[in-house]
């Protein structure tokens, strides 16, 4: 193994099988993919944004309408009439206020429905439908910002129209409160003077109702109180009547035995209250009464005063009390004692308890009745109250409205004469708002947009490849772009594009040799995405530069199917008269060896010495020679093991070789295998310095993926004009069979790409570019050896080789 071999490293790939030598390209450039697809077509893009803009423009500005705005102007006067004998007016107070409220009358529906009707209006637009309102409400605007000036303004496109409509709403409006004064307007507030003055009367007559139900001392507004204080005690003395009746109706239920059984006693002549609560269970609860009172009436003493209105139901309250207290000591004196002046006849004391409680009952009872009747009395005088007071609420409410009816009616009459209109609506000359230029520039810009949207659509729809950035698109699994090549006439009469050519083709000839992670003796395989690419004329080109640079290259034809280089080379191979009778059986190789041996010492023919060894007759070395005559080595043969030396002929050119198709068509394709082809891989390896692989395209032939497998390095020849698409499927293709894809090369560039590209630096700037070969587009792809190989053996010979 050579020293270039020895440190030969292998490209490291990621798990995806993509090359892995740097970061990760980029993202494109917006701009850049828009220019790609823009590219070739940019007339086409600007004919069509003049035309799709003048039509888009003329659409936007007969699409809108122009719109005409009418004005009217109504003065309000800020004074009034003061009535005095001066006869100086008065300032209106919060006239700002009173003229915002005339703006709302002029939108109101009365003012509009008013002006709608009007014959000027329904000449015009007829019909009040509520479409029409809404429409009509749209169109106007009433405008205040301070003084005495209100503006009305109508909106629409017809100016007769806008004009009519201010007009009908100005003279609606002072129709309603404006300066005209009418009788209706004299009758109509003496109607509501006369309204009042029954309201007042009525609403007076009510408040005396109430004031007779209430009574002279005592106010409306305290009987709910007092009948809610009275409702309180009527329930506590029914509470306490009930607990009575519970008592006694079990005194009742007493032995009599007992009763006979008791001494007779003498009761006294009096008793006091605390003396009869001893025994005496309703008078206890009539003294708790009593003490609950007089702490109450302490109390609101001490806290309001003598004269206020809770002292005084506090006294009443503990007067009350105390006479429930008197009462009860009376009837249970008279049933307990004997009346004065009469002997003493003795009594059970059950008996005169149990006549005390029927006296306490008694006394209870009549306590009930007469608090309930008192607080039924409170509750019908409340009732009655509430209605009449239900009713003065709503002759109120009335006399309310009223006086605001007469108070507004005053109000205008004051300002009969000091509102009028200053202008009742003026036809408008110039639009008010015109849209019309707007929109036609949006419509012109609207249209040039879609035109170069349509066309930037046609791009994406047909990416082919056009150019070098085109390309560097495509590369997404690639990081080289190696050159370009442009389309070179058959002839090459102008020497200075056969110079262009030279310099692209050794200007990837150079970027192949300076790769490095290939080992010192290469081998290169050249393929395309599709037939017709130019790869073989590649070939061919980039064996004579590597050939003039000194290297020894051999160009090997694994296009079974194409056999472009076989034929473009024009170099056949006819096999060696006794290699034919070694296959023949004629002669073994011990004598073919002793043959040739002899030959070359004598330097003689082969089959003359043959003869005349006795190894061969003359029959047998005419047979031959036919046989030669009709047969051709290569490819096959290095395949059915013969020796590569001996299947290889020279071009013509010095250090440049060829290995043919020899006898092998598209049927002998199944032959090969990459254990095959590594064998000749191998030996093409340690003979040259440069192996040159020309395949058929890496889509569509097997030899072109075992080729590519088997090589240091791939170089891909695409054509301008081939869609981009199969650009990327042809680097997927070959990076799934495990190739290295040294770069991509543009076949057929353009004028301006071979310029930028390849003479990039200031030391070729001097070449002409009007004189450079003309871009072939998807011309023909038959260039001979006589065009670029030419144009590069030639540059190289002026060169000196180097």
């Amino acid at each position: 193994m050579s020293r270039g071999e020895a440190n030969y490293v292998p490209v490291k790939r990621s798990a995806d099988g993509a090359q892995d030598e740097g970061a990760e390209p980029s993202a494109p450039n917006p701009l850049l993919v828009v220019h790609s697809l823009l590219r070739g077509r940019y007339v086409l893009a600007v004919v069509l944004a003049v035309v799709f803009a003048a039509a888009g423009g003329a659409a936007g500005y007969l699409s809108q309408k122009p719109t005409y705005q009418s004005h009217g102007l109504i003065r309000i006067k800020p004074t009034i009439p003061s009535g005095l004998p001066t006869g100086q007016d008065t300032v209106m107070p919060a006239f700002e206020a009173f003229v915002k409220s005339q703006q709302a009358f002029l939108l109101g529906e009365r003012v509009i429905s008013r002006a709608m009707e009007k014959p000027e209006w329904q000449a015009l637009r007829p019909g009040l439908t509520p479409e029409a309102v809404v429409q009509f409400r749209e169109g106007l605007e009433v405008l205040y910002d301070e003084g005495e000036l209100i503006r009305v303004c109508f909106t629409d496109r017809d100016p007769s129209v806008a004009m009519a409509a201010v007009k009908c709403v100005t003279t609606s409006y002072l129709d309603l409160y404006g300066a005209t004064e009418s009788d209706d307007g004299v009758e109509r507030l003496a109607m509501l003077q006369k309204l009042r003055t029954e309201q007042s009367n009525a609403l007076r007559g009510k408040n005396d109702a109430i004031a007779l139900i209430a009574g002279k001392d005592t106010d409306p507004a305290s009987l709910e109180t007092m009948h809610a204080q009275s409702l309180q005690e009527t329930s506590t003395r029914e509470f306490t009547w009930n607990e009575a009746q519970r008592l006694l109706a079990a005194s009742d239920t007493s032995d009599p035995a007992a009763a006979a059984a008791t001494q007779p006693t003498t009761a006294p002549a009096t008793l006091s209250p605390k003396e009869i609560a001893l025994t005496d269970a309703g008078m206890r609860q009539l003294l708790s009464e009593q003490r609950e009172a007089t702490r109450a009436l302490t109390m609101a003493r001490s806290r309001y005063g003598p004269a206020h209105r809770s002292v005084v139901e506090a006294e009443q309250r503990v007067a009350l009390v105390n006479q429930d207290v008197d009462d009860y000591v009376q009837a249970y004196l008279r049933e307990a004692a004997l009346h004065p002046g009469e002997e003493a006849v003795p009594r059970n004391p059950a008996d005169v308890a149990l006549q005390a409680l029927r006296a306490k009952e008694r006394n209870l009872r009549r306590l009930y009745e007469d608090s309930a009747a008192k607080t039924q009395r409170l509750g019908e005088k409340l009732v009655s109250i509430q209605s009449l007071k239900r009713d003065a609420d709503g002759i109120k409410l009335q006399l309310d409205e009223t006086n605001n009816a007469i108070r507004q009616l005053e109000w205008q009459s004051s300002f009969r004469g000091r509102i009028s209109a200053v202008s009742y609506g003026d036809r408008p000359l110039e639009p008010f708002q015109d849209k019309r230029k707007k929109q036609a520039g949006a419509g012109a810009a609207g249209g040039a947009a879609v035109a170069v949207a349509l066309v930037l659509a046609i791009g994406f729809l047909n990416r082919r490849l056009v150019s070098v950035h085109d390309a560097r698109l495509g590369m997404h699994r690639v990081d080289r772009m190696l050159g370009v090549l442009p389309h070179v006439p058959s002839d090459l009469a102008d020497a200075e594009q056969a110079a262009v050519a030279a310099h692209c083709v050794h200007h990837i000839r150079t970027l192949l040799q300076l790769e490095p992670h290939l080992p010192a003796r290469r081998v290169y395989s050249v393929t395309s995405p599709s037939p017709g690419d130019g790869k073989t004329t590649l070939t061919i080109a980039l064996g004579m530069s590597f050939a003039a640079s000194g290297a020894k290259t051999l160009l090997i034809d694994c296009d079974m199917i194409g056999g472009g280089l076989s034929s473009k080379m024009d170099q056949m191979i006819r096999p060696r008269i006794g290699r034919v009778l070694s296959r023949e059986g004629i002669i073994t190789e011990e004598q073919l060896r002793q043959a040739l041996a002899s030959a070359a010492r004598q330097a003689r023919p082969l089959g003359d010495v043959l003869v005349e060894l006795g190894f061969a007759s003359p029959a047998d070395i005419a047979h031959a020679a036919a046989v030669q005559a009709q047969s051709y080595v290569g490819l096959l043969d290095v395949l059915g093991g013969e020796p590569l030396a001996e299947c290889v002929t020279g071009t013509g050119r010095a250090g440049l070789f060829i290995l043919p198709l020899g006898s092998a068509g598209a049927h002998h394709a199944g032959q090969l295998s990459p254990t095959a082809l590594q064998s000749i891989v191998a030996q093409a390896r340690a003979a040259y310095d440069v192996v040159l692989l020309d395949t058929g395209p890496i889509l569509g032939s097997l030899e072109a993926a075992m080729a590519a497998a088997q090589s240091d390095g791939v170089v891909l020849a695409v054509s301008r004009g081939v869609p981009q698409a199969l650009v990327r499927r042809s680097l997927d293709r070959l990076v799934e069979v495990g190739a290295y894809v040294v770069g991509m090369v543009l076949n057929r560039a353009a004028q301006r790409e071979v310029a930028d590209f390849a003479f990039s630096s200031g030391s070729v700037r001097s070449v002409d570019r009007r004189k450079l070969p003309a871009a072939g587009g998807t011309g023909s792809p038959d260039i001979r050896l006589g065009t670029v190989g030419d144009a590069v053996a030639s540059a190289a010979a002026k060169s000196g080789g180097k």
